[in-house]
């Protein structure tokens, strides 16, 4: 979560402060801790996830949350020994990286502030043809394509052919034609002069043409096209798009350019050549289309970087970050910015400008500020240039209102009201309905502004009593601009002072009076410029206390008083009634210090420890953390250097006094100090100044890494202290990469071993000597790799659900397991089972098999081996037939055993006027499928199949002069062939 912040840490005073500071009112913080992991949830998103429509918190509530967070972080940091949280709630809090939510949010946010750019989250299909046009005659045809060849006139042909692989068309009576690589006039040409040679009524050249010829690409042709992608995108490289994309279209497959790519010279590469470029502007500026292009297959979308980037804030529609060309200036900016405002100053706006290298070096500054006379730009006088990096602020005009004046407060009806000549406070007071039964007669205040200019106010105190009896002196003649306060007595009642307490010459309660400020009530207190009086001040923290209408202390903010005292921090801020400001000495301070000492560091106790009877010495400390007595503990231990912390004699700064550890432990020396109140001792290990020698292992161990390198070690202890190699390798091979300094970057020296695995045994007699095979030998920084044997067996599964009386996941016993093996061991098929209706799906896709054939021979040649992550699912029988197409009630049957398929047409009403009855065909569950003929006319119906009856349209009508013309061709090349066989026997 973003923190845990419960209802005891909130109802804590200075955690409110915090908050307070961040800007987060109470209502949005309840809804952030109410909404807390979704704000989590929606952190853990990609920016264009989060900045999703659909999202489940908003973008705004997210950003009061970080900077919610940023504000707790730095006062926990610094204060966090003042708030009163339990330790894991400060933890939580400090331990949140508020830095990198940032980058996301600023990732989004400059997406929204670079015009146009976050158009390119939605969906590319939005802008795709709503209809896909015909295919382009530059389109070329390659393998997989579908060519459709009609013939008509004296000759009909309505055939369509694909492209093989090798680019091949197969065309009866003509053979293998040649196609790959051709566009569709080169193809119609090429098949055109192949197909005269066969068809002679095609050839104009004997006379008038009788047959007529086309060539076409159906459907299957519409393959997706590889465009390449370059330049300054977010994701460049290969993608695929519709064959209908066009240029236009193509930038929301990849979310456009990133933020560094140009939106004005986007461009086109065909061959090498620059095709075409558009400037996406023109689609945002003015909703039309720029001149667009369709892509071709290779095709490269190049996105050069970004030119002439200008900011534009202020007083104007669009307040973006925005590209020019080189001759867009001034006026055109404000065009693209959606216009100026009707409250925008037009007198002037500014620009913040960087200047060019050589200019900087010319002048001797690097950034100047230009103001502009929009007017004269509107009126055509003067289009001012802009360059690269301007940032330009657009001035509102001052509303100012004459003759008003305001009462606000404690009256029937506040608000403003014109100014009549002689217009006095009573008479303001009559014109809103008189006052409240609650307003407070004790006194008013009237804020007079001086100089609308500058802004600068004075504040005026009535007395309400006085001024309702007609006293002159509070009864005053108003000026336009006047605003009266009536206070209400409800918020008056639990007192009208300030007050200072504690270290002062002064302590006292002062008259509250509007406008007061911290510096003001501190030095009514006085003492700050005696000199004995500063020297046991406190300067570290003071406390500001913010009372409620109780009396109760609502929130206090510690400051730093020699801050305020030079104007700094919370000088300038101003003070409410009620509030009180403590001040402390160092004696006050001191006495809170606890008696304690803490050392910390290479120590074996670690910790805060009390001063005891008063006195602790350095050396009996180190004794009572632990460490001197322990011999391993010493030789580790660091003994040139260590540090003991101090509180100077202002109790908030401190000095570090470094000693010798070695001079300490000895006692022969005098080098014992008394430690004070406060006091910190740090102890350094040798570790910070030496390598560990470590080695890495990985591959096939259990546990792979970084290892200490001990004295004679080898192969064999390193896996064991690796864990060792799992339990169902039964032989692997270690290969020992050793580094040599002398050798540059490469590895000096690779050793290979061959291993099994198994325990290890050894000889009691020789197990503390130094016996080891030198060969196996490790060194510092050697890198192992344990390699299985390729040959080994490991756990697979395959998965079988569906009817089979048991299903589950099953461990593949052997290499050559079957399908039929698996299902026999998952109980069999039950008595619902229809194998037509099973399926088996490998890495997600559906492998063709017949489950009704391998399930009556298992031995046959069609059964399949399984593998590991297999799935096997056994149907079950439907009872449903379903008829498609041109018959007169098309939908879902009962299916009857032993029906044809003529008696299911007859169930649906029978063929409509439409259906072409001969093509008709059945699919089948098992993927199969029958066609009508004259030899099946009707085949029987299986459970689950679909009858499909095409129509006239969708199918090409027979031919008899075709049928002839193949007849007879069939029956000239038998005849050949006879001959060829006759004379091959004579011969």
């Amino acid at each position: 979560a973003l923190f845990s912040l419960k209802a005891q840490t909130i109802n804590d005073p200075r955690l409110r402060r915090v908050i307070q500071q961040s800007g987060v009112d109470k209502r949005t913080l309840n809804k952030i801790i109410k909404n807390e992991k979704e704000i989590s949830a929606s952190l853990n998103q990609q920016p264009a996830q989060m900045n999703n429509e659909n999202s489940n918190v908003d973008l705004k509530l997210i950003e009061n949350a970080v900077k919610l967070n940023e504000s707790v972080n730095d006062n926990i940091k610094s204060d966090s020994s003042n708030i009163n949280l339990n330790p894991e709630t400060i933890q939580k809090i400090v331990d949140v990286k508020s830095s990198e939510v940032e980058n996301v949010l600023t990732d989004i946010q400059d997406s929204q502030n670079y015009f146009g750019y976050d158009i390119f989250k939605s969906n590319p299909e939005l802008f795709q043809n709503s209809i896909d046009l015909s295919v382009d005659p530059n389109y070329v045809v390659g393998p997989g394509d579908e060519v459709i060849i009609m013939l008509w006139g004296e000759t009909e042909l309505n055939q369509s052919y694909l492209v093989t692989r090798d680019g091949y068309l197969f065309i009866p009576n003509v053979g293998q034609v040649f196609v790959n690589g051709l566009n569709l006039e080169k193809l119609e040409k090429k098949l055109f002069r192949f197909l005269k040679k066969v068809y002679s009524s095609l050839d104009s050249s004997n006379g008038v043409a009788k047959t007529f010829f086309d060539v076409s690409l159906g459907s299957v042709s519409l393959k997706p096209l590889r465009v390449f992608v370059l330049g300054d995108v977010l994701n460049p490289g290969a993608y695929k798009m519709k064959s209908s994309t066009t240029l236009f279209s193509s930038l929301f497959y990849f979310g456009g350019p990133s933020k560094n790519g140009s939106m004005r010279n986007i461009k086109l590469i065909r061959n090498g050549k620059q095709k075409a470029e558009i400037d996406f502007y023109d689609f945002l500026l003015s909703g039309k289309k720029p001149k667009d292009f369709r892509l071709q297959r290779e095709d490269i979308i190049f996105i050069p970087q970004r030119s002439k980037t200008v900011s534009v804030s202020g007083e104007i529609h669009r307040s973006k970050i925005f590209e020019l060309k080189d001759s867009e200036g001034f006026l055109d900016l404000i065009k693209m910015a959606g216009g100026l405002k009707a409250t925008t100053y037009t007198k002037r706006a500014q620009i913040e400008r960087i200047l060019p290298p050589d200019q900087r070096l010319l002048q001797g500054i690097d950034k100047t500020k230009i103001d502009v006379d929009i007017s004269d730009v509107l009126s055509g006088k003067n289009n001012i240039e802009i360059i690269d990096g301007d940032k330009i602020v657009f001035f509102p005009i001052i509303g100012k209102e004459g003759n008003v004046v305001e009462i606000i407060g404690a009256v029937k009806r506040p608000g403003k009201y014109d100014l009549k000549s002689g217009f006095s406070f009573t008479d303001l007071l009559k014109k809103a309905d008189g006052l409240k039964p609650t307003a407070y007669l004790d006194r008013a205040v009237l804020i007079r502004t001086n100089d609308f200019n500058t802004l600068d106010q004075s504040y005026i105190d009535i007395n309400l009593e006085l001024a309702l009896k007609n006293d002159l002196n509070h009864d005053v003649k108003l000026k336009s601009g006047d605003q009266i306060q009536i206070l209400d007595f409800s918020s008056m009642r639990f007192t009208d002072k300030v007050s200072i307490r504690g270290h002062v010459e002064r302590p006292r309660s002062l008259l509250y009076r509007k406008g007061m400020r911290v510096i003001d009530l501190i030095l009514s207190g006085g003492g700050f410029e005696n000199d004995k009086h500063l020297k046991n001040t406190y300067f570290g923290k003071a406390e500001l206390y913010k009372k409620n209408e109780n009396g109760d202390i609502d929130d206090i903010i510690e400051f730093r008083l020699d801050s305020v005292l030079v104007g700094q921090g919370i000088a300038d801020e101003q003070l409410e009634m009620g509030d009180e400001i403590r001040i402390y000495s160092i004696k006050d301070i001191r006495e809170v210090l606890p008696a304690n000492v803490e050392i910390r560091g290479f120590v074996k106790r670690p910790g805060i420890y009390p001063i005891v009877d008063g006195i602790t010495t350095l050396r009996e400390l180190l004794f009572r953390a632990g460490g001197p007595q322990d011999k391993l503990h010493l030789n580790k231990t660091y003994y040139n250097r260590a540090d003991l912390i101090r509180f100077e004699d202002d109790l908030y700064t401190k000095e570090i006094l470094k000693f010798k550890m070695a001079d300490v432990l000895d006692t022969t020396k005098n080098i014992n100090p008394i430690l004070k109140i406060g006091d910190e001792i740090v102890i350094y290990s040798i570790d910070i100044f030496e390598n560990n020698k470590t080695v890495t292992i990985r591959g096939d161990v259990v546990n792979p890494g970084n290892y200490e390198l001990k004295t004679n070690m080898v192969i064999n202890d390193l896996i064991l202290e690796a864990g060792g190699v799992p339990s169902f390798i039964s032989k692997y091979k270690v290969e020992i990469a050793s580094f040599d300094e002398k050798a540059g970057d490469n590895f000096s020296n690779i050793r290979e071993f061959y291993l099994e695995n198994g325990p290890q045994t050894y000889d009691v007699k020789q197990s503390f000597k130094k016996s080891y095979d030198s060969q196996k030998l490790l060194s510092p920084n050697d890198i192992i790799t344990v390699i299985k044997d390729p040959n080994t067996f490991e756990s697979k599964t395959v998965t079988i659900s569906g009817s089979v009386h048991y299903p589950g996941t099953y461990e593949i016993k052997h290499r050559e397991e079957l399908v039929t093996d698996i299902i026999q061991r998952a109980g069999g098929i039950t008595i619902d089972a229809y194998p037509s209706a099973s399926s088996l799906t490998r890495n997600n896709e559906n492998v063709r098999l017949s489950f009704k054939q391998i399930l009556r021979n298992p031995r046959s040649k069609k059964n399949f081996s399984v593998q590991d992550g297999d799935s096997i699912i056994i149907g079950k029988k439907l009872n449903i037939v379903t008829i498609e197409g041109a018959v007169n009630s098309p939908g879902n049957y009962q299916y009857i055993k032993g029906l044809r398929l003529n008696d299911y047409v007859d169930m649906a009403g029978g063929y409509t006027n439409e259906a072409r009855r001969f093509a008709t065909y059945v699919s089948n569950l098992d993927g199969s499928s029958e066609k009508v003929n004259l030899l099946s006319f009707s085949p029987v119906v299986t459970d689950g199949a679909r009858i499909i009856v095409p129509t006239k349209l969708e199918v090409e009508p027979f031919s008899m002069t075709e049928y002839v013309t193949n007849l007879t061709q069939i029956y000239s090349d038998l005849t050949q062939s006879d001959l060829m066989l006759l004379l091959a026997t004579r011969n």
